[in-house]
């Protein structure tokens, strides 16, 4: 039996919370940028870099956003999928040339 709060689930919640939060709190002048990466690491940037580092976190976000959605459709279809299939065409022996002993050839 799966627990509700197993450390996958844990992970995968992770994975989706943590660039949804950097989207949301991604702030929108560059100058913010460079105040809190100078606030949080002690290095200072120019508001250009800042902005091109704003711009590469947004961008990896979306990606990693598009990358679990992506992967998420296609787990559900291969549930689904799984599902729909007969579980006699899912054995490599295919139901009923398998062995008695349960060993599959």
């Amino acid at each position: 039996m799966k627990c509700c709060g197993s450390a996958g689930s844990r992970h995968r919640w992770a994975a989706w919370v943590a660039p949804a939060a950097v989207l949301v709190l991604m702030p929108k002048c560059p100058m913010c940028v460079a105040a809190y990466a100078l606030a949080v690491t002690g290095v200072s940037m120019s508001a250009a870099m800042a902005g091109w580092v704003r711009t590469g976190l947004i961008g990896a976000s979306v990606a990693a956003l598009a990358w679990l959605s992506v992967g998420s459709v296609r787990a559900y279809w291969r549930r689904r999928a799984d599902r729909a299939t007969p579980r006699d065409a899912r054995s490599p022996a295919g139901g009923a040339d398998a062995c008695p002993a349960g060993r599959g050839y």
